[in-house]
């Protein structure tokens, strides 16, 4: 058997999980401490996990968010009126599959943005394609787009995400033209 063969096969076949797994089992000589099925499952394990992470690095990384966070960083001891158990209900992200919309509302500094990006964060881990934007940016690239020529392809990025998170919304006055935008992204 030719071990270099085998990671130039798997490398060909963009199994890198799986290779780095079965060069790390030769490299130590672990080959003896596995069954047939328990060595497979273990190098499909390493893949599956590979895939998995690189798949959410690409979301976190195409979700754009302001501050990375998470649930496990959310402080419940800090009086700001959270309720732990409605917050962390939110964790398994069925809202999103029942296409239920979350509007976080408070005063300044009390965390709307943390708790949003922790969300956006936890939906990215439940593998749903998320995008962050500050109201104010979102509708000046909606404004930008229209007059460029490329709106229709914004409205379509915006459209296939499936969590779209709007921040610091409602700090200005919004214009007949930016509602009709707005409206546009949620109904595409």
């Amino acid at each position: 058997m030719n071990i270099n063969a085998t990671l130039e096969k798997l490398s060909t076949l963009c199994l890198h999980g799986f290779k780095r797994a079965y060069r790390n089992i030769v490299d130590n000589a672990q080959q003896e401490q596995f069954t047939a099925d328990e060595l497979i499952a273990h190098l499909v394990d390493a893949e599956h996990d590979d895939k998995y992470n690189k798949k959410l690095s690409r979301l976190i990384k195409q979700a754009r968010f302001k501050q990375q966070a998470s649930f496990e960083q959310l402080n419940f001891q800090h009086p700001r009126g959270l309720d732990k158990n409605n917050i962390l209900r939110l964790q398994n992200c069925d809202w999103l599959a029942k296409s239920r919309d979350i509007l976080i509302s408070g005063p300044t500094g009390v965390g709307k943005s943390f708790l949003a990006c922790a969300l956006g964060h936890q939906a990215c881990i439940n593998e749903h394609r998320t995008r962050y934007f500050t109201a104010n940016k979102l509708f000046d690239q909606l404004v930008l787009a229209k007059a460029d020529g490329s709106y229709f392809k914004l409205i379509d990025t915006i459209a296939r995400q499936k969590l779209l998170i709007i921040d610091d919304f409602g700090l200005k006055k919004l214009d007949a033209k930016v509602c009709t935008m707005l409206l546009d992204c949620t109904i595409w």
